[in-house]
This record gives structure tokens, C-alpha cells and sequence, in this order.
């Protein structure tokens, strides 16, 4: 889905806040999941509901690391593009 927006549109300045903000938001969820392991060490004892929650931040952020860096490309070559 990422893939088919059209970033034309988009200016200079509003290119290089979108890249920026994919890249934190990419960094802020890797940073999640640096997270999780720690506290996985620290405390393994999950019950079913907390599995099933680490499960589903897991899944979002499988599909969203790779969309947010390919957004963040694709905003950097458009914004090149343009100048």
C-alpha cells in the first residue's frame, strides 16, 4: 500500500519530514523490540494474554519496519528528484 502513494505531490521540505519521520518511527519500533528481549530475560514468564499481544506487536512491526524504510527511500529519491 505504501508503495502506490504518490509522492509528487509532496515539496522538498515535506519529503525530507516525511523521510525523517520514517526513519523515527522505524527507529522507535526497533527500539520496541530491543526492548521486549530485555524484559523477556529479565521476566519469561508471559501468560496467554500477554503473549498474544507480543504476537500482534510483533506482526505490526514485521510489516511496518520494511514499509517505513522503503517510504523513507522513496522520499529521499523523490525529494532528490525534485532538486
Amino acid at each position: 500500500m505504501f508503495n502506490h502513494l504518490d509522492l509528487s505531490a509532496f515539496n522538498p521540505s515535506e519529503l525530507l519530514d516525511l523521510a525523517a519521520l520514517s526513519a523515527e518511527q522505524a527507529e522507535g519500533l526497533c527500539h520496541g523490540l530491543m526492548l521486549f528481549g530485555h524484559l523477556l530475560q529479565k521476566t519469561p514468564q508471559l501468560d496467554a494474554e500477554d503473549w498474544e499481544q507480543l504476537n500482534r506487536y510483533l506482526n505490526a512491526t514485521a510489516h511496518l519496519v520494511p514499509a517505513l524504510c522503503n517510504l523513507y527511500g522513496r522520499a529521499l529519491r523523490e525529494m532528490e528528484a525534485c532538486g
